[in-house]
């Protein structure tokens, strides 16, 4: 029989587990506990325990028709997608959802509390855990793009552009740079150079930034000495601090 205390007084949905009932013996001759709940609307139903921890069996039935409702929508496929790969086995995704981890918060065995949480799922997009290695809870969950979850990855490269944290495939865009080219030019660096970075690039920034000074290009240039030209391919070889700091050379 099951420990008591490890039951009851847990929370299955809007089901909570009051006392144990009985044992059902199977003819193979396994035995299945089930359990007297509580149901959040004030009625009780004896539910068996496999048919809680896979939530089955989340209400006295009272919720049946809001569920049946919903079967079939986008936000009633993801709930079921998602309780899928966390807690059976057998799925296809397993190894990268219940396999590693990942669970489910006691609330969203329930759909409805979890319909509550999310709302709808907005057309184009997927539910989407911030943190990936996270649980699916109401704190770390999102309706989001294809392109919001492919940036949320954890095979992603970041970097920091301009106070800004972007992945290799947002900056690519934002500077108008093919991503693979952009790939092997941070590859290359040792520290991301901004500039460096744009070299090549159609439209170069309009500022430049050093210690703690916005300016652009021909200011720079005038200020230390150099014609822009010089300066610009300065900043095609050299990092912007050595670029806007080394003296001009001037020729006997």
């Amino acid at each position: 029989m099951a420990d008591l205390s490890d039951m009851v007084g847990r929370l299955f949905g809007n089901l909570t587990v009051i006392a144990f009932s009985h044992y059902y013996q199977q003819p193979s001759g396994k035995r299945e506990s089930y359990w007297v709940c509580r149901c959040n609307c004030g009625g009780q139903k004896t539910a068996r325990l496999r048919n809680l921890m896979r939530g089955d069996t989340i209400s006295c039935g009272c919720l049946r028709q809001v569920i049946h409702g919903m079967k079939g929508t986008p936000t009633y496929n993801s709930w079921k997608a998602m309780k899928t790969r966390c807690l059976n086995s057998r799925a296809n995704q397993w190894g990268r959802y219940g396999g590693r981890g990942i669970a489910i918060c006691e609330r969203w065995m329930s759909f409805p509390n979890f319909l509550s949480d999310m709302g709808e799922r907005p057309e184009g997009t997927s539910l989407d855990r911030i943190d990936n290695d996270g649980p699916y809870s109401p704190e770390n969950c999102r309706w989001a793009t294809r392109e919001e979850q492919a940036n949320n990855t954890s095979v992603n490269v970041f970097v920091d552009w301009g106070g800004q944290r972007k992945t290799v495939t947002q900056l690519a865009r934002h500077i108008r740079m093919n991503e693979k080219r952009l790939s092997k030019k941070i590859k290359q660096q040792s520290e991301i150079d901004p500039w460096r970075l744009c070299t090549g690039v159609s439209t170069p920034p309009r500022l430049l930034e050093h210690n703690g000074r916005r300016q652009s290009l021909k200011a720079w240039a005038r200020e230390i000495g150099v014609a822009p030209k010089t300066l610009r391919q300065r900043l095609e070889r050299w990092p912007l601090v050595d670029a806007l700091t080394r003296p001009a050379t001037r020729r006997a």
